[in-house]
């Protein structure tokens, strides 16, 4: 198992968690204001 291929994955799905919740979370906001 490559150690360095390991990390720069990890590092990669923590960057696209951190760009992808907020977004996530903002739509989850406008959805609920409409519904109710």
């Amino acid at each position: 198992m490559d150690r360095r291929s390991l990390i720069k994955n990890a590092g990669i799905a923590g960057v696209l968690a951190a760009g992808v919740a907020p977004a996530v979370h903002a739509q989850a906001t406008i959805r609920w204001r409409l519904a109710s």
